[in-house]
This record gives C-alpha cells, structure tokens and sequence, in this order.
C-alpha cells in the first residue's frame, strides 16, 4: 500500500507534468507519432487490406485449414509489420546522419520489432 506522503508527493509531481506550454512545444508534441509511422496498425492502412488476407490464407492453408482464421490474421499482419519495419531501416540507412544519431533512429525501431516479432510468434504457437 503506497504511504500518504507518497501519494501526496506523487500528485504534486503530476500537476508539474501537464505536457508541452509553448505553442512550438505543442506542435512538436502532436508529430512525435507521424516521425515514421509505424505506430499505425498495419490492418488500418487500405491498401495493406488484401495483403493481409493473401498472407492470411497461405498461413492458415500451410497450417492445413481451408480457410482464414484469426490467428493466421494476427500472423500475417504481424510479418508485414516486421516488413514495413525493415524498409524504414533500410530508409534510415539511405540517409547520411551522425552516429548518435543513426543510433537513436535504430533504437526507436527495435520496439517496434520485438513487438511485431512477439505478436507473430504467439499467433504461430497459438495456431498449433
């Protein structure tokens, strides 16, 4: 159980915590989420649609089912992130930056690779 004392300063450090003041600050915090985009769910992209459901149903037909189940879903949406991922960092590599800042690039994307290499692999196991 948290004390008193630590509530209390723990909700005076919140009220500090309210987010960009400046009018650039706010702007700035309102891209961070656009700096590549793969925030964004591979399955709310059109044009990523029959992607899915071609990997989808070569999954679930390699796994000896005759149709799309939910999990082959989950599993080829998963690799086309983990593809979408790949061409970013082939991006990044394209362009010429410092080493610091090569490395801050790389390090934001590992996230979201071990995510989507997480997700496929659940959606494998689950399907056996």
């Amino acid at each position: 159980m948290t004390s008193e004392r630590k509530l209390a300063s723990n909700q005076k450090n919140a009220k500090n915590s309210t987010g960009p003041k400046s009018d650039v600050g706010k702007h700035r915090s309102a891209r961070n989420a656009l700096s590549h985009g793969l925030s964004i769910p591979v399955s709310t992209i059109a044009a990523m649609r029959s992607d899915i459901e071609g990997l989808a149903l070569s999954i679930a037909r390699a796994n000896g089912q005759k149709s799309i189940t939910e999990l082959s879903r989950q599993a080829a949406e998963a690799q086309l992130e983990i593809v979408r991922i790949r061409k970013v960092r082939t991006a990044i590599f394209a362009v010429e930056l410092s080493c610091d800042e090569l490395t801050k690039r790389l390090t934001s994307l590992a996230r979201y690779e071990r995510r989507a290499f997480s997700r496929r692999k659940s959606a494998l196991r689950s399907m056996q």
